[in-house]
């Protein structure tokens, strides 16, 4: 299996969309900053979207441009062009469009509106995803229609999937948005033009690196060496260090150490097996060999971590 598609795979993010925006006139969509492990995104189906985030140039957003945010920073969305720049903004209205929310103006309904949008998020526990998003800008913009011909097409088909209520319709959309999540996150890994900025994604696209990355993905548990990951790759030690260091922004074996956490994370919350189980499943000889780190990573240690997680079970519906 190729490195993105494991980590994709351990990280297991989950879409939620949550409503569609259709704006005509000059209203104003302010999103307050998402909570721990949530990754909010909004895909422009049609029009223009300007992007305000504090501390962050204005982004413009076209047809086919996916915004991920993945700080979950606040930011406000308003519509690129509107239609007159003599109209005042108008009370936004609640409707139901299918089976998702409708957020709208009025004045959409008198034609093209000037923004269309779909709005929802990512929840992922902090882990894989976490690595996977690290090094990522706050402000995520993805421009999908050079990297899918069909995404006018597919644009159609998500918006009659939110409008005509048809079984498997909500199960249909997720599974697309979550197509598109990997979509973004191949196109990061190995951009065209600029290198990406040092990260995982970045390191996950490094032809030369990827049979170490390869190795510390597949077999976490094992105590690799500098010395067994550079020959992996036919470098020297210096070579590899120097490269990784430039690619993902730390040593290889930070990186390793991250891994490890990630899945240890994960694990902890929804695994049923024993914190000592856990560590040594990710390369810990015990739980107290675990506790350091882990606790330098999270805020807390594995066992509170655990605690959290059966919380937060119990109090799911």
């Amino acid at each position: 299996m190729d490195p993105l598609s494991h980590l994709i795979q351990q990280a297991r993010p989950q879409a939620l969309l949550e409503l569609r925006c259709t704006l005509g006139g000059a209203a104003q969509l302010p999103h307050a900053a998402a909570p721990a492990g949530v990754l909010p995104f909004h895909l422009v189906l049609a029009g223009q979207c300007r992007v305000r985030v504090p501390g962050q140039p204005e982004t413009l957003l076209q047809a086919g441009d996916w915004l991920l945010l993945p700080q979950g920073s606040a930011h406000d969305l308003a519509p690129g062009q509107p239609r007159s720049s003599l109209q005042s903004p108008q009370p936004l209205q609640w409707d139901v469009d299918g089976w998702l929310p409708l957020r709208h103006d009025g004045r959409a309904a008198q034609g093209d509106p000037a923004l269309d949008l779909l709005c929802g998020h990512f929840q992922f526990a902090a882990g894989p995803m976490q690595l996977l998003l690290r090094g990522l800008p706050p402000v995520w913009t993805v421009p999908l229609a050079p990297l899918l011909p069909t995404l006018p097409l597919m644009g159609d088909w998500l918006r009659r999937e939110t409008q005509d209520g048809l079984p498997g319709a909500r199960a249909l959309v997720t599974a697309l948005c979550q197509a598109l999540l990997t979509l973004a996150l191949r196109h990061s890994s190995a951009p065209a033009g600029a290198a990406p900025p040092p990260g995982t994604l970045a390191l996950l696209g490094h032809a030369r690196l990827r049979p170490a990355v390869q190795a510390m993905l597949g077999d976490p548990a094992q105590p690799w060496t500098l010395a067994e990951l550079a020959q992996r790759c036919a470098l020297s030690r210096a070579s590899l260090a120097r490269h990784f260091l430039q690619v993902a922004g730390q040593p290889p074996l930070a990186w390793l150490t991250a891994w490890r956490l990630a899945l240890a994370h994960q694990a902890l919350q929804d695994s049923p097996h024993s914190v000592a189980d856990i560590a040594h499943s990710v390369g810990y000889s015990s739980p107290a060999a675990l506790a350091r780190p882990f606790a330098a990573a999270f805020g807390c240690s594995p066992a509170s971590c655990r605690r959290s997680g059966q919380a937060s079970d119990k109090a799911k519906p």
